[in-house]
């Protein structure tokens, strides 16, 4: 299991994931079928290679994410917050060095397409 952690390019995971992983290689790992992801999350903790990060939030619900390593970026954790998240404009300049503010990481996440309103916007109809 550490090869397979140590391989991947992410440190950063959520519940679903570990779920994910043990349907896909618990068999590979030689785990027992027993196995659930809690316990194998808390095995996984236990050799002090994962350790557990909880974001809070006096608006939102805790975000509970596992780190592969001692480390992780503040970036990649801001961006496992929710699937398909991307920075702001802000915290990508600061990320790359050209402006926005170190103590504002913002990220958001794609939205699904909402209904149009009183139809669709085209020039036609401001002439």
């Amino acid at each position: 299991m550490a090869a397979f952690f140590t391989s991947q390019e992410r440190r950063v995971f959520d519940v679903s994931e570990f779920r994910e992983m043990l349907i896909a290689h618990g068999e590979q790992w030689n785990l027992p079928r027993s196995l659930t992801w809690p316990k194998l999350i808390k095995r996984l903790m236990s050799t002090n290679k994962f350790t557990e990060i909880r974001l809070n939030s006096t608006t939102y619900r805790p975000i509970v994410r596992y780190v592969w390593g001692t480390e992780v970026s503040p970036v990649r954790l801001a961006l496992s917050t929710a699937r398909n998240t991307y920075l702001t404009h802000a915290s990508a300049m600061w990320v790359h060095g050209v402006g926005g503010l170190a103590n504002d990481l913002i990220v958001n996440h794609e939205q699904s397409p909402k209904a149009s309103s009183e139809g669709d916007f085209n020039s036609s109809s401001y002439r």
